[in-house]
Order: structure tokens, then C-alpha cells, then sequence
């Protein structure tokens, strides 16, 4: 039986020892955290840092957790702007059609006046309209 240690060196350790993490001037040691497709980064950014707050107390005296590059904020905000941005829409959209209903109740318009002002647009698109009134 051939065991991997007889052919290959095995360690746990980083990919790269080139590398220095230096946060402030001062050494670091870093954990690059990727997130999995169709995960939500709000959710696991949340897990991760109630994580390292639980174990705050096993790590050694004077080292803390910095997180140097977090994009949840950038989230945070981008959903509260697709927020705002939908219900600017949606209160544009009433108030237009609450103008154009008044404007257009005000005006009296003969039953013979009322199909052709509905069916107006149906003669400029016939081909793409679907006559309502017969």
C-alpha cells in the first residue's frame, strides 16, 4: 500500500509564503472568505462576524479582528436605493394617472366622441393593437 506521505510533503499551511499581511503597520495574519454562489452576503457576513465574536475571548491577548474589506455596507445601501428608487416609481406612476384621470374626467365627451378618442391609437397601430371596441 503506497500512503501520500511517502510520495508528497503534506502541511497545513498558506498557498503562498510570499505574502505579508500587514494591517496599520503592524503584522497580520489573513482569512480571505469567498462566498458561494447563490449565497447572501448579508447573511453570511453576519454568521462569520457572530462567529469571531463568540471565539473573541480563545484568541491570545492584544489580537483583534479587523475586517479590512467588507462589501455588506455597499449592499446595504444598494438595496435601500433599489428600495427607494421602486417606491419613487410607484407613487410617480399614481400621481401621473391620477392627473391624466382628472384632466380627462373633466372633459365631456359625446358617445360618438368617446369610440373614436378610444379608438384612436388602434388606427395609428393596427397591426400591433387589438381592436376593444367593435
Amino acid at each position: 500500500m503506497v500512503h501520500l506521505k511517502d510520495v508528497a510533503r503534506i502541511e497545513l499551511g498558506g498557498e503562498n509564503d510570499n505574502v505579508v499581511a500587514k494591517i496599520n503597520g503592524k503584522p497580520a495574519s489573513g482569512l480571505g472568505i469567498k462566498l458561494a454562489t447563490g449565497a447572501n452576503a448579508l447573511d453570511t457576513a453576519a454568521a462569520i462576524k457572530a462567529k469571531l465574536a463568540e471565539l473573541q475571548p480563545y484568541f491570545p491577548q492584544g489580537m483583534k479582528v479587523v475586517y479590512p474589506y467588507d462589501t455588506t455596507p455597499f449592499v446595504k445601501i444598494s438595496i435601500h436605493e433599489v428600495v427607494k428608487t421602486l417606491f419613487e416609481a410607484i407613487v410617480l406612476v399614481f400621481l401621473v394617472m391620477y392627473l391624466f384621470r382628472r384632466i380627462y374626467a373633466q372633459r365631456s365627451f359625446p358617445p360618438s366622441q368617446s369610440r373614436l378618442f378610444y379608438s384612436g391609437p388602434l388606427r395609428c397601430f393596427p397591426h400591433s393593437a387589438t381592436p376593444l371596441i367593435p
